[in-house]
């Protein structure tokens, strides 16, 4: 009797955690759901020269450890078929927010790669090279 009632209870268990757990997921879901519907109402209010931008400036925070002068100068560069202007790259930048202390820790890190060099040497080539602030810089250190 005692084996069928331990058992009874082990299976009701079972049986909740995998409702619980069905639950979890779908709120998941329903979340990242009306994330990117939000996302999609926030791109909207965008001109196709920022969106353009938008998709330039992820794509290369995927690659590349810029900063946010360098992630500038690279929207600010004519291309065939569109530009952008800089108070709208700006806008641009604001919107993804991307973290360059990271960024600048990560630049720190191949620099060191390629050279021991000092504290202050990495400091003048991740603010005056590669465009980091002062805050950024002295993070990666």
């Amino acid at each position: 009797m005692k084996k069928h009632l331990i058992g009874a209870i082990v299976i009701l268990l079972i049986g909740m955690i995998v409702t619980l757990a069905i639950n979890i997921v779908q709120d998941e879901s329903e979340a990242e759901d009306k994330a990117e519907d939000s996302e999609l109402k926030e791109i909207e209010q965008f001109s196709q020269e920022e969106k353009n931008a938008i998709t330039l400036a992820r794509e290369w925070e995927d690659v590349f450890d810029w900063s946010r002068v360098l992630m500038m100068e690279n929207l600010l560069v004519e291309r065939t078929g569109w530009e952008i202007s800089e108070a709208d790259a700006e806008g641009v930048l604001d919107y993804l927010d991307f973290d360059y202390e990271e960024n600048a820790l990560e630049s720190a890190k191949t620099h060191l790669l390629a050279s021991d060099y000092s504290d202050e040497e990495l400091h003048n080539l991740l603010t005056e090279t590669d465009g980091f602030t002062e805050g950024e810089a002295k993070y990666a250190i």
